[in-house]
């Protein structure tokens, strides 16, 4: 794994991807880098290595930019698909 400073600290930058949930009604999403589909009960987001496939009722992308996504709504499942290397 190559190593990149990060500010003043020797932090190893993996190039994979976060995932912070609140309740069923929040979720973050760092390390993405698109959107391959979006609906309001599916939305379909790319990282590197892997698709995370967010099902649920009236789903929002609430921001995105920087690498980053916060998508809303009554989130139902995560799932989670090999995709195409990017």
């Amino acid at each position: 794994m190559k190593k990149i400073s990060f500010f003043s600290y020797d932090i190893p930058i993996t190039g994979k991807y976060n995932i912070e949930m609140v309740e069923n009604s929040r979720l973050l999403i760092c390390g993405c880098v698109g959107v391959a589909s979006y609906t309001r009960e599916c939305a379909r987001i790319c990282t590197r290595e892997d698709d995370i496939i967010i099902s649920g009722c009236g789903l929002s992308l609430c921001w995105a930019g920087e690498g980053k996504m916060l998508i809303s709504g009554d989130l139902r499942t995560v799932t989670f698909e090999k995709g195409v290397k990017k």
